[in-house]
């Protein structure tokens, strides 16, 4: 062959194998993945324990207080009554409102003694959930010195759960002159949870007509004609007396009410069986005509108890509570086998409550063994 020739061709040869080299780098290039952009995961943002003063007013009034196993301060001293709220997503533990007070110049008037007078705060606060509180200053002079106040609030974020106490219904009674001093509250708690709790505490707050809270007061159903100990779906009744102080008689126009409880350490006796009962209208000494019920009942466990109280409540056609009542039985304690007489009556004693009441439940609790 032409030695040109071959030459030529070894040429060509070189360079159809340096284009496919080259060609395949280019393909290979071509097939490599794109470095991928990866995004650290976002830091979660702490969430924040809060609660705000939502309300509040104060006022002048004179008092005793007794500190356990300390002093005792009596005088016209400054009260502060107002509800905190919280305002986090999370349960929050209120260890302390703290209050500051100012004079007419704008100064901190230091070493006062301001405490905290019942209603106390509950353990924990859910979110959205608000409560009363009171702080009173324990000092007469400088009560009178106070043209401001401010707070702060100490608290803690908790996982703790408050119990699940249902506040089935309530209403507010205010009587009739000469006694408009007093107001009745009565309503009634349901424990939904599935185990046993203490007679719940009801917290109250009393509002004028503008919304703003002038007064707070806690009670415990228990001592309200209502049950010691609630099983799992128990109701119980309450009715509570209210006497405000003077200058706001006649100004409360509405009130809202808080329950908390907490898991009882006992189980409720309920070894009970009413054998009969009736009910009648008829006059009661002075109270006049009222709604009575007697019956008898009897002791079907084993069990010696004391303190038997038989406690009824008194529904409207459409299911609403409008009376509760209490009473003892007979010699108040009954062994077991052992049967006992009752009579209680309706209260409020209110004439127009008596041909409204359409069905009524008794329960019955011993409070002692």
């Amino acid at each position: 062959m032409n030695t040109k020739k071959l030459g030529a061709l070894a040429f060509l040869g070189v360079l159809i194998v340096g284009v496919t080299l080259i060609s395949g780098c280019i393909e290979q290039e071509d097939q490599k993945e794109s470095p991928k952009v990866t995004q650290s995961p976002e830091t979660p943002k702490p969430v924040t324990a809060k609660a705000e003063i939502v309300n509040h007013s104060s006022y002048m009034y004179s008092a005793t207080y007794h500190q356990i196993f300390g002093e005792t301060w009596s005088g016209e001293f400054l009260h502060i009554v107002g509800e905190i709220q919280n305002v986090s997503t999370v349960n929050i533990r209120v260890e302390e409102i703290d209050v500051v007070f100012y004079d007419t110049n704008g100064a901190v008037i230091e070493d006062t003694l301001c405490c905290s007078v019942k209603p106390y705060l509950p353990n924990i606060l859910s979110p959205g959930h608000k409560f009363p509180f009171r702080k009173v200053l324990l000092d007469e002079q400088v009560s009178k010195e106070v043209a401001s106040y401010e707070f702060s609030i100490e608290l803690t974020k908790t996982e703790e759960e408050p119990l699940p106490v249902k506040l089935v219904s309530y209403d507010m009674y205010q009587h009739p002159p000469p006694h408009e001093h007093i107001y009745e509250i009565y309503g009634e708690v349901q424990n939904t949870c599935d185990e046993n709790i203490n007679s719940p505490t009801v917290w109250a707050s009393f509002y004028d007509e503008d919304g703003r809270i002038i007064d707070a007061h806690s009670f415990w159903v228990g001592m309200e004609l209502g049950l010691d100990v609630l099983g799992p779906g128990e109701k119980s009744p309450f009715l509570i007396d209210y006497i405000p102080r003077n200058d706001i008689v006649g100004k409360i126009k509405s009130c809202e009410l808080i329950i908390k409880s907490k898991v009882a350490d006992e189980t409720p006796y309920r070894e009970f069986e009413i054998l009969s009962y009736i009910s009648e209208i008829k006059p009661v000494g002075v109270l006049g005509n009222c709604y009575v019920v007697t019956g008898e009942v009897k002791n079907t466990g084993e069990q010696n108890v004391s303190y038997v109280n038989i406690i009824a409540s008194f529904y409207d056609a459409e299911g609403n509570l409008i009376a509760t009542g209490w009473t003892l039985v007979g010699e108040h304690d009954l062994n077991a086998g052992e049967t006992g007489t009752f009579e209680l009556r309706a209260s409020p004693e209110r004439e127009e409550i008596l041909n409204k009441i359409a069905t009524y439940t008794l329960q019955v609790e011993a409070s002692g063994s």
